[in-house]
């Protein structure tokens, strides 16, 4: 008589259950090692449960984890293969940067700082206001290409980050297009009235385009090569998927507004230099 198949282990529908493999799993891939302790400290359940969720972990994945009599300590082992976990570094810092435990002891991570930009709280209310309501709404705003302020109508129904600052994007009546106008220098806000332009009128950020770069070519094979793997290229080529109307930033960010930078000021070049024609003047 033969022996029957063994099935599987079915996974878990519960989220608690999950989230807590997940856990086993991150720990694991991320530091090496886990035990009863770390995930009774972190979910705070009890002992004989951690032991229950290490065992169903191991039954699920197994190889994957080792238990190290000598250390008191589960270990991933060398055919480690995460089976809930996609690793990505966004993960590992994300975590850690929110300072939640979730990985346990890890060095210490610094992202550079930036002034803050400041953002009346009036004005982002009469602002959120305005678009779930579809109204227009006239702003007194000091345009870096004026001296003083002035009023101007507007009809906002969106918001975007250039990296820097955040942007409301409107239909302006007074240069009768779409364009951006920064949060904070908008200082005050009058009257309202219905909307002169639909979001779906918004060409430039309903549209979107492929950026397409590659190592610069000024670089030595080997530093071609890193950088390649450094953008995550594939075939010598990476892209970025971007509306149309995000594209002058993040050229910008990118150092991509122009040919004038070579390295080492710049280490990727367009390939599709024709795109700059779409930036909105």
């Amino acid at each position: 008589m033969t022996k029957p198949i063994p099935q599987p282990k079915i996974v878990p529908d519960r989220w608690e259950t999950r989230q807590r493999l997940q856990f086993i799993e991150s720990r694991l891939y991320w530091t090496g090692r886990i035990n009863r302790g770390d995930i009774i400290s972190y979910f705070g359940i009890s002992m004989p449960q951690s032991s229950a969720d290490l065992t169903l972990y191991q039954e699920l994945a197994p190889g994957n984890a080792t238990y190290d009599k000598s250390g008191k300590t589960y270990r991933a082992g060398d055919s480690f293969k995460p089976i809930f976990l996609d690793p990505a570094l966004d993960h590992f810092l994300g975590h850690h940067l929110l300072g939640d435990g979730f990985l346990g002891c890890a060095p210490d991570v610094v992202t550079m700082p930036s002034p803050m930009r400041t953002v009346e709280p009036s004005v982002m209310r009469r602002l959120l206001i305005a678009i779930r309501e579809e109204q227009a709404l006239r702003i007194r705003y000091q345009s870096m290409n004026r001296p003083k302020p002035t009023w101007r109508w507007i009809s906002p129904h969106a918001f975007g980050h250039d990296g820097y600052r955040w942007h409301v994007r409107a239909w302006c009546a007074e240069r009768e297009r779409f364009v951006d106008f920064v949060l904070g220098r908008i200082d005050d806000v009058g009257a309202e009235r219905p909307r002169d332009a639909t979001p779906a009128q918004d060409a430039a950020w309903n549209k979107w385009v492929e950026i397409r770069f590659a190592s610069h070519p000024l670089l030595s094979e080997g530093q071609r090569k890193i950088i390649e793997r450094d953008y995550g290229m594939r075939a010598g080529v990476g892209t970025l998927r971007v509306q149309e109307a995000m594209l002058f930033y993040v050229l910008n960010h990118l150092r991509l507004e122009n040919d004038e930078h070579c390295p080492p000021a710049v280490h990727i070049k367009l390939v599709n230099p024709e795109i700059r024609k779409l930036v909105q003047a």
